[in-house]
């Protein structure tokens, strides 16, 4: 059923998490790390797709009847962090990569079955992921949803901002002084929230501009 949510909201767990959560000698679960830059830092030595791992969080809402009605996925954005490290000369690559684990988290995808819908459990799922990295001290989340879903309204009441379909913001107050630029898919629209930063920090550039 998870992958079926996650298909419905376009995305899908990478075979790294899968094989996690399919491994039952595995002695931690998604997110060890998230509250805990000393973990981390021992997940990042084991390598990047565990330091993802450790900082990946996968949650589900259950009715009644412990069947699994809604679920979210959210954690770091690796593709981002892989443009940012290719700026920067090797002896910056272990701060460059911390900051993109730990500036940065993206959200993949939420989804609701269709019968469960307009119960609230979308917002109460993207509750939980907000205060969780936000407790964690993350200083940007965003994602992307289908210009067809128009899904705006309910990401504003969730706190985020939508920008215009073109606009790309920018993570320079992670990177500094270097940027990389997020940009939505063809036919995707970006929504973005602060999480630690001042208000006046701007994310948007104009819009049309790419990486």
């Amino acid at each position: 059923m998870i992958d079926e949510l996650l298909a419905a909201a376009h995305t899908r767990l990478n075979g790294y998490i899968v094989k996690g959560l399919t491994d039952p000698n595995r002695g931690t679960g998604f997110g060890w790390a998230i509250h805990n830059k000393n973990e981390f830092a021992r997940a990042l030595q084991t390598g990047p797709e565990e330091a993802s791992y450790s900082l990946t969080t996968l949650l589900v809402a259950e009715n009644d009847a412990n069947e699994i009605v809604g679920c979210v996925h959210a954690g770091p954005a690796e593709h981002v962090m892989d443009t940012a490290l290719a700026k920067v000369p090797q002896q910056d690559q272990m701060s460059t990569a911390i900051a993109a684990f730990l500036g940065l988290v993206k959200l993949h995808g939420i989804s609701v079955r269709p019968d469960h819908r307009g119960r609230g459990i979308a917002a109460a799922l993207l509750r939980q992921v907000i205060g969780s990295y936000t407790r964690a001290k993350r200083l940007l989340m965003y994602g992307q949803f289908k210009t067809t879903e128009d899904l705006s309204d309910f990401y504003r009441g969730q706190g985020f901002h939508v920008p215009t379909v073109g606009t790309s913001l920018s993570t320079r107050a992670i990177f500094q002084p270097n940027d990389v630029v997020l940009t939505h898919e063809p036919g995707y629209r970006l929504f973005y929230r602060d999480l630690a930063l001042p208000r006046d920090t701007s994310w948007e550039r104009s819009a049309g501009v790419r990486r």
